[in-house]
Formats: structure tokens, C-alpha cells, sequence
């Protein structure tokens, strides 16, 4: 029977409690696998830094890497994937594990295509507008960073849930400040070619937050 065989991987395991064996598995693969994602995103906020005050001539090179970090983060979702076909015992519902790897994936594709757009647009002489939006950026990824480590115990998930929301409210008002701002600066078709970074760096951070929400909902199932 399930049950008998689930008794006896609680006793292998070492743990009479079934919720601390749903949240302490010994196979952490999945968790790891997240946690290096949510790296690679770091790398690329610091990337997409540079691309923000970048000279003409570096700017296909930078942008070029972030493409290559998209890349290399769809492969450890792939490799995700593959490990939760073949492990017996994952720490976290599959299910969970699936869409905070897509979370991360989009917001890794998110980023590649603020780069982009600041290529095909030749967007030059930013404000501070966009630096002001990708430390917000940076700070949710040190977040979500921090709480794919945590995964397995959940450990102070809360706040990482109430920071990632706050600062995604500090990039709506940034948002529509530089919207403000752009229009009071630029003709109409300056106003749109900028307004396309505006608007993918606000989605970044979006994107973050549901991530976030995401967490939030494991937290309030898993308690």
C-alpha cells in the first residue's frame, strides 16, 4: 500500500513527523538547482547594470551575455525537470518546484530583454530613472536568492514575501514617476523608445512579486 511505503521511507529518514518529512527530504536537488537559477539572475542585474551606462561599442558584447545567461538558465530548468522525473523524493511538491523554476526563467527572459531593447532601440543618456529600477530589481533577486536556500525548511519565508512585495510598490512609484518624466522630456517617438525600458523594468519587477506570491502560497499550505 502508498501508506506502508511512506511509513518506510519516514523510517529510513529518520523523522516520526510526516510535515517535517515533506520539508526535510533528503534529496535536495531541486532546491539546489533553483538556488543556482536564482544566481544566474544575479549575474544578470549586474550585467544589465553595466549595459545601462555602457558605451555604444560594448553595448552588443553585454547585451550578447545576457543572452547567453538565458541560455544557460533554460538549461537548469531543463535539468530541474529531468530530476523530477527521476527522483523518488522531492522537497517540494513537484508542482512547486515547476512554476517557481518558470518564475525564475521569466524573469531571467524579462531581464535578457530590457538588454535588447536598450540595443535595438541605441538607448543612450538614460535618467536615473532605470538605475533606481534595477537596485529595486537587485534587491528582490538578493531576496529570492536567499529564500531558494530556504526552501527545504521554509525558514523565514515571511519576510522575504513582505520585502519582495514592498519594494515592488517603491518600483510602481519609480515607474510612473519616469513615465512623468519622459513625457515632460521627450517627443512622442523618443517618449516611446524609452518607454519600452520603462515598461520591462517595471515588469521585472512584477514578475518578482508573483514569484513571491508564489512562496507565500507554499508557505500558508505547507504551515
Amino acid at each position: 500500500m502508498p501508506g506502508c511505503r511512506c511509513a518506510a521511507a519516514f523510517t529510513r529518514a529518520g523523522y516520526s513527523d510526516p510535515v517535517r518529512f515533506t520539508l526535510f527530504p533528503q534529496q535536495n536537488e531541486g532546491v539546489e538547482l533553483l538556488a543556482e537559477m536564482a544566481q544566474q539572475l544575479g549575474e544578470a542585474v549586474r550585467i544589465l547594470g553595466e549595459l545601462l551606462g555602457a558605451p555604444v561599442q560594448d553595448v552588443q558584447r553585454l547585451s550578447g551575455s545576457l543572452h547567453e545567461l538565458d541560455a544557460a538558465t533554460a538549461n537548469l530548468q531543463f535539468a530541474l525537470l529531468t530530476r523530477m522525473r527521476t527522483s523518488l523524493i522531492s522537497p517540494l511538491p513537484r508542482e512547486d518546484l515547476y512554476a517557481l523554476a518558470a518564475h525564475l526563467t521569466g524573469v531571467m527572459t524579462s531581464l535578457d530583454a530590457a538588454g535588447h531593447l536598450i540595443l535595438l532601440h541605441r538607448l543612450t543618456h538614460l535618467s536615473r530613472r532605470p538605475a533606481e529600477q534595477l537596485e529595486v530589481i537587485s534587491l528582490q533577486v538578493d531576496s529570492t536568492t536567499r529564500a531558494m536556500r530556504r526552501l527545504t525548511t521554509l525558514d523565514e519565508l515571511e519576510d522575504y514575501w513582505i520585502e519582495v512585495h514592498r519594494l515592488s510598490r517603491r518600483a510602481e512609484s519609480t515607474h510612473r514617476k519616469h513615465l512623468a518624466e519622459l513625457l515632460a522630456e521627450h517627443a512622442p517617438t523618443g517618449f516611446e523608445r524609452h518607454r519600452f525600458l520603462a515598461d520591462q523594468l517595471v515588469g521585472t519587477t512584477r514578475l518578482l512579486r508573483d514569484m513571491a506570491s508564489h512562496v507565500g502560497q507554499i508557505i500558508v499550505r505547507e504551515s
